[in-house]
């Protein structure tokens, strides 16, 4: 799988609010066009 730079998260927390931010920035950035 081929994706951007993936950080290592420390704790399963961390990269659940990663991923978090990512999808409403995804939805914010698909609403507006």
């Amino acid at each position: 799988m081929d994706s951007e730079d993936i950080p290592d998260f420390s704790s399963l927390k961390e990269e659940t609010a990663y991923w978090k931010e990512l999808s409403l920035k995804y939805k914010q950035s698909f609403q507006e066009a």
